[in-house]
């Protein structure tokens, strides 16, 4: 018979502290492990508090379920009991007792802890919801900066542990931890309260914008110095003085009035016997008792008020202020009252000056011009009338119900902001419902801004849609650059706020000027609302949890928006007024541009800065607060000094440090007082030489350092072709004087033709080789990255079928790369715009695709490092002389390691041939490319166009398109007739099924490009032998469908958009989804 266990063996002896049944001899069961009890509020957070807790007890094994309950029988099982009872305990105290109730009679931890995360834990998904809601609509109010900040970090830091980025060594996530620090950045200062609006402004004008630690600590620090100078106190004179009288630093004892009786002062000092000095609060009312009659004799001396010019400068008020501060004034007191007046002159004098600048600056328009539309003020620049507008893109309308209208641009305009440089207007809403099927397709415009000095801005609007099953883009020049997706919840009711449910948000691109949209479905129906919305609209209409933008987006025409806009009239350099249009007191301000600019009043002036004297004087005297003792204002400043009777002692005689003239009369002082005011000139001096000699340095450095920006950014590139040296010797550096003779100066004659990023020329080199020179428009980091990456990429291909790469340009600020000239225009042009001198015969479509699938493949299988194309197209193949393919535009292409099978990255392509996968995915592999691929093989077997609005909602993909009518049976009804008339239908048929098994859902079901290359040259091979031909014409559905192999059960792809090259998906844009049936 075995013995049974005693419970009573000290068991615990033999644990080690590492073990989870271990118990320290401080654990107690009345422990409280987290600050904050659950309350049933804040789960996450004291979920988390606690499991911290208990990890560092080595107890987390009792919540986790991983620290099963022993069989009793086991030596183990007290102990377990006591661990277990020690834990519950543990989170009982730190529940709230109305809680702990509930859970009390629950046997072990594990089921406590189980019990409380199934009532009040959350997924992820409204978690982040709520998180990103209360980032929109947190403000400063009345928390400090630091609460403010620490509230605000507190949800970035939330919503970055719910949120995992990937990983890559592409670089691409450096960028994009940038892009979130910007948008944490710019979060900060909106949220910052308005008397926090001057550093806001100078740290919204650094370039680049400062680190969001930085920013903290510049605003903290305002709000510190804030503080600090209104705790600042009134000093009194007389301490002053016996400070100033004191020696060694010794402690004496207070002086007492023998006059009034008063601690502080002597009778020779006491202000009831000689008088209050200006400026004090008993100056008028408590006059002294003697010496009030005094002669009169010199103010006869004193000139008419006329005849004082009143615009002294700060330095001569400076020089009068010590003259009549001179000598001895209590000697002479009617010398003392003659200097009174003669100051209370000079006030009255600036007082004068100033109520004529500020009937001159009351005005915000031009003289005879209204002021006002409405309750709308219009300042100038803008204006209603002839002659009051600077040009006619600022002229308003006001029409006889008094709303005020941009009238070029046909903007109703409801604010206008002469110091952030805006114009708030109603921007007019895109519907399916109320709008022509050319405006929500994508073809007509409905804001047209090109050409004009406004443009929407991307820090305070925002691209939106609203409706049910809404796939909506923002369209420029044919090329997609954003857009979002809007569906609705199974339930009637929709949330507030615009985050994807009834109505969905995303940034947009840098000066957008134009409004084009293309509304269309995303497959998920829902008949509960039929309307379809897009807008652009002012970003703080998301910050309002009430508005329901779902109903508001789908049934206003207008919503507000802000555009930016500037000046064009003359130069700005340097912040100067030099040939500007700006007012005598402004600086001028570069709006980002080279073009244009903005006009700011300089500091002490408020006013108009684009009107002639339109900025005035700003009176800082009528702070009570602003000095200690007496104010003067001056053009642009203030002076604050001493009354009569009183020497100045602050470091730089700001009238902070007064003391009585009457108790500094021995020589000795007046020697000290002397020297001293000496030193601080010499030093005043001194610095400002020091500082105009530091300024020409730095200015100097500035420009050696402009100099060298680009040289360094076009070494990078060619340090990149180094490595390998045969692409060095192929690429030739051009120099921009050989590019600019050979394109006669880039005529416009010889443009060959143009995009959204740049132009092409023809050009002849001076060994007789025609060339095409491709020029960028307008440089940025993002065209640089793509201009070093193609100049790379080409360098390394050498095929027949690959346009090839000349070299290229380091000499100026455009990127130029110059090519083989390509006679015979692109594929595209020659499939949709035939003309009789080149009709494309079956036979040449066949070699056409045979020639890019061989020149594809190369890129993938047979190159050094295998390359992807992104961006495979017609009009990206391009026909010589001898009408022979060629593959052109590498600007997206990369290059990938041998040992690796895809390429995560932000999408980008085209419009139609974007491969879905990838779009849904981001990551693009070599089948992203056969995909592509495709899309070319149908527009060969077809002649249409990749995207066509005339075909049906779900239809206007080709793809989509050709999927749909071979599972109709319906594809010789799409087939080019050309082609059907010249040759078989079985070796078109052959040609789709290929095409089919390229465009198929999952991209590991599509052959590679090798085996298309090889299946294209077989076909060429055997023309008019192919064993299918025996297929009847009503079979050839039924055949693509059974030889195509199995396919996804979703045949199309709703929403076939694609982002045009550069244009990135947002990361407050949702993500693009199929068909729900997918």
């Amino acid at each position: 018979m075995s013995a049974t266990p005693d419970i009573n063996t000290p068991t615990e002896s033999i644990l080690e502290p590492g073990q989870a049944l271990y118990l320290h001899h401080s654990d107690n069961p009345g422990t409280i492990l987290v600050s904050q009890p659950l309350n049933g509020d804040n789960y996450a957070t004291w979920s988390r508090s606690m499991s911290m807790a208990l990890s560092a007890k080595n107890k987390t094994g009792f919540i986790d379920g991983s620290m099963p309950k022993p069989n009793a029988s086991s030596t183990k099982y007290s102990l377990w009991v006591r661990c277990n009872n020690m834990v519950s305990s543990w989170l009982l105290n730190s529940i709230n007792p109305d809680l702990a109730h509930s859970v009390l009679y629950i046997d072990s931890a594990y089921e406590i802890w189980t019990d409380l995360k199934e009532r009040f834990s959350q997924s992820n998904a409204p978690r982040i919801f709520q998180i990103k809601r209360s980032i929109s609509s947190h403000i400063q109010g009345q928390n400090s900066i630091a609460s403010y900040f620490n509230k605000l970090k507190g949800y970035w830091d939330e919503l970055a542990s719910y949120i995992s980025l990937p990983t890559c060594s592409c670089g691409a996530l450096k960028s994009l931890s940038e892009h979130e620090q910007r948008e944490k950045n710019l979060q900060f200062l909106m949220g910052l309260n308005d008397t926090y609006s001057t550093i806001r402004g100078q740290i919204l004008l650094m370039d680049p914008l400062p680190s969001l630690n930085k920013t903290y600590s510049l605003v903290f620090q305002e709000e510190r110095q804030r503080a600090i100078t209104m705790s600042t106190n009134n000093v009194d004179a007389s301490a002053l003085l016996a400070n100033a009288a004191s020696t060694g630093g010794k402690r004496r004892e207070r002086p007492t009035c023998e006059n009034c009786g008063w601690v502080g002062h002597t009778k020779a000092k006491c202000y009831k016997l000689h008088g209050y000095p200006p400026g004090h609060r008993l100056h008028k009312t408590g006059r002294p008792t003697s010496k009030q009659n005094s002669s009169n004799d010199d103010f006869s001396r004193v000139p008419p008020i006329e005849s004082i010019v009143p615009s002294f400068t700060p330095e001569q008020y400076r020089q009068i202020l010590s003259l009549l501060n001179d000598g001895n004034p209590v000697a002479n007191f009617a010398a003392r009252m003659k200097r009174m007046v003669l100051k209370l002159m000079l006030q009255l004098i600036s007082l004068l000056w100033l109520t004529k600048a500020s009937a001159v600056a009351a005005s915000i328009a031009k003289p005879s011009c209204p002021e006002k539309c409405g309750n709308v003020s219009i300042p100038y620049p803008f204006g209603i009338g002839d002659g009051c507008y600077i040009n006619k893109w600022f002229e308003i309308s006001c029409n006889h119900s008094l709303r005020p209208f941009l009238k070029r641009a046909n903007l109703e305009v409801l604010q206008v902001s002469l110091l952030q440089g805006t114009v708030r207007i109603n921007s007019p809403v895109v519907s399916n419902c109320f709008d022509p099927p050319p405006v929500f397709s994508g073809k007509n415009a409905r804001v047209d801004l090109r050409g004009s000095p406004f443009y929407y801005s991307e820090i305070y609007n925002r691209f939106a849609a609203a409706g049910c099953d809404n796939l909506a883009f923002a369209i420029q020049d044919g090329d997609v650059i954003g857009g979002c997706m809007s569906i609705c919840n199974v339930s009637a009711r929709v949330p507030n706020g615009c985050n994807g449910i009834g109505c969905c948000q995303t940034q947009i691109p840098f000066r957008l000027q134009i409004f084009e949209v293309n509304i269309t479905s995303t497959g998920v129906r829902n008949a509960r609302l039929g309307c379809r919305s897009a807008f652009l609209v002012q970003r703080n209409r998301f910050s309002n949890s009430s508005n329901d933008f779902y109903y508001r987006g789908l049934y206003v025409r207008h919503v507000p928006a802000v555009l930016e806009w500037g000046i064009a009239n003359g130069t700005c350099d340097f912040n100067q007024t030099t040939n500007s249009s700006c007012s005598t007191d402004a600086r001028c301000s570069k709006d980002g541009t080279e073009d244009s600019y903005n006009c700011y009043c300089k500091e002490g002036y408020s006013g108009n800065p684009y009107l002639p004297h339109g900025c005035q004087d700003v009176d800082e005297c009528k702070d009570p607060n602003r000095c200690n003792w007496e104010c003067i204002n001056t053009l642009g400043s203030y002076i604050c000094s001493c009354p009569p009777g009183f020497l100045d002692f602050s470091k730089n005689g700001t009238g902070a440090n007064c003391i009585m003239a009457s108790a500094l009369q021995s020589s000795g002082s007046r020697v000290k007082v002397v020297g001293l005011g000496i030193g601080v000139c010499l030093g005043l001096l001194f610095l400002l030489l020091a500082s105009l000699w530091i300024y020409r340095v730095v200015k100097r450095k500035q420009k050696i350092k402009l100099k060298q920006k680009f040289f360094k950014q076009k070494l990078l590139m060619y340090q990149q072709m180094s490595y390998d040296e045969s692409s060095v010797e192929k690429t030739k550096i051009f120099t921009a004087k050989e590019l600019k003779k050979a394109t006669d100066n880039y005529n416009e004659n010889r443009i060959l033709g143009q995009g959204g990023h740049g132009t092409v020329y023809k050009g002849m080199l001076m060994d007789g080789r025609i060339v095409a020179v491709k020029k960028s428009k307008i440089v940025d980091e993002g065209q640089i990255e793509q201009f070093i990456n193609e100049v790379v990429i080409l360098s390394q291909i050498n095929h027949r079928n690959v346009v090839k790469l000349y070299g290229c340009c380091l000499e100026t600020e455009v990127p130029l790369l110059v090519y083989e000239f390509i006679s015979n225009g692109t594929l595209f042009d020659h499939i949709h715009d035939q003309s009789e001198e080149f009709p494309v015969s079956w036979n040449d479509r066949l070699r056409i695709a045979t020639e890019v699938a061989g020149a594809v493949a190369y890129l993938h299988s047979a190159a050094s490092i295998p390359i992807y194309h992104r961006d495979i197209k017609s009009a990206n193949i391009l026909l010589d002389e001898k009408h022979r393919a060629k593959v052109a535009d590498f600007g997206t292409s990369r290059s990938i390691p041998i040992d690796e099978t895809h390429l995560t990255t932000l999408v980008q392509g085209t419009f139609g041939y974007l491969d879905p996968e990838y779009f849904q995915s981001s990551q693009f592999t070599e089948k992203s490319d056969v995909y592509s691929f495709g899309v070319v093989l149908v527009e060969l077997l077809t002649g249409q166009k990749p995207f066509s609005s005339i075909r049906s909602q779900e239809e206007r993909s080709l793809a989509a398109h050709f999927i749909s009518s071979i599972n109709g049976n319906h594809l010789l009804d799409i087939l080019d007739a050309r082609v059907v008339t010249e040759y078989g239908k079985e070796e078109l048929i052959a040609v789709a099924n290929l095409a089919k098994r390229c465009l198929n859902l999952n991209g590991k079901n599509r052959p590679t490009m090798k085996e298309v290359t090889m299946e294209l040259e077989g076909m060429r091979m055997n023309q008019g032998n192919l064993p299918i031909h025996k297929i009847h014409a009503q079979e050839v559905g039924y055949y693509i469908t059974e030889t195509s192999g199995p396919t996804d059960a979703c045949s199309t792809l709703t929403g076939y958009a694609s982002l045009e090259n550069n244009g990135a998906s947002s990361l407050d844009t949702k993500p693009f989804l199929l068909n729900a049936s997918c």
